[in-house]
């Protein structure tokens, strides 16, 4: 039977440390771990560069930069992280830990609570929980709320241009609600206001809390765009003559960062869990 295979990335300046967490994966016989080794934060990150791993177990002090850093160098260089990380920090940490997990980091776990079983357990499910933010295996499905088709048809033809998505019109906000409740919305673009001046923001996000939204206009207002950051939208894009300056990349980053944002917030839930259990635990000792 053929194993699953597993490329990963271990960033640890202790060479002690990342032995002992090679003969942790190595023992996994469930698995193959495909493991290229980085002491220092910079050649972890050309390591990326050179073979993308799926996990990087990342150590938080190195003689170079930040654990903290790196995901941050990641950040920038990729447009979000292009794989999971999984922070190692040491006891007492937990301030880092919440840190790294608002940075975008899949997990983090204390370095003194990695063993045999533990590691290849936090690998996998750090895998699981990662969504893919620079691949994309079908089309993402974009709903335009606009009533013009000649408004329509100008953004629709300038997203044609990138292959992974695929534009809906909808009229008004009854063929929206339609369209949402019987196929799969990645993401809604709309105008700033809706029929009888409602502002278009907080009626979609009541409606869709769920679902990205990034607002389109024919006029370069700066105030609204600021109102619509803060409303929660995205994006706030302008039509310049007929054309969106990168609107197929503001889009596939506005769903990285959507992503992402599921992920930390997924994360953050299970930091809760483990500061609860952990209080517990400390509850029962003193009883």
């Amino acid at each position: 039977m053929e194993l699953p295979e597993i490329r990963l990335l271990i960033v640890d300046d202790n060479p002690e440390d990342c032995e002992v967490y090679q003969e942790f994966l190595t023992a996994d016989t469930s698995t193959q771990y495909h493991i290229t080794v980085a002491h220092l934060g910079n050649d972890g990150l050309a390591a990326v560069d050179h073979q993308l791993p799926q996990v990087i177990l990342l150590d938080y002090i190195m003689p170079d930069i930040t654990g903290l850093e790196f995901i941050v160098q990641l950040q920038e260089k990729f447009q979000g992280l292009p794989c999971a990380v999984v922070m190692l920090t040491g006891a007492g940490s937990e301030d880092i830990a919440v840190q790294a997990l608002r940075l975008g980091a899949t997990d983090y776990t204390s370095k003194g609570d990695i063993n045999y079983d533990t590691l290849p357990t936090i690998v996998q499910e750090a895998l699981k929980r990662y969504p893919s933010k620079m691949q994309y295996a079908c089309c993402q499905h974009v709903v335009y709320l606009q009533p013009s088709p000649l408004t329509y048809q100008l953004v629709a033809s300038q997203l044609a241009e990138s292959p992974i998505f695929d534009v809906t019109q909808a009229t008004d906000l009854d063929t929206l609600h339609r369209i949402v409740e019987t196929q799969q919305v990645d993401l809604i673009l709309s105008d700033y206001y809706l029929p009888q001046n409602r502002k278009t923001i907080p009626v979609l996000l009541g409606l869709y809390p769920q679902v990205p939204i990034v607002v389109i206009s024919s006029n370069s207002n700066e105030q609204q765009a600021v109102q619509s950051i803060k409303l929660g939208a995205y994006d706030y894009l302008t039509i310049h003559g007929k054309r969106l300056h990168n609107l197929g990349d503001v889009l596939k980053a506005t769903l990285a960062a959507h992503e992402g944002a599921l992920v930390r917030r997924q994360a953050e839930i299970a930091l809760e869990k483990r500061t609860e259990q952990l209080t517990r635990a400390n509850r029962d000792l003193e009883q």
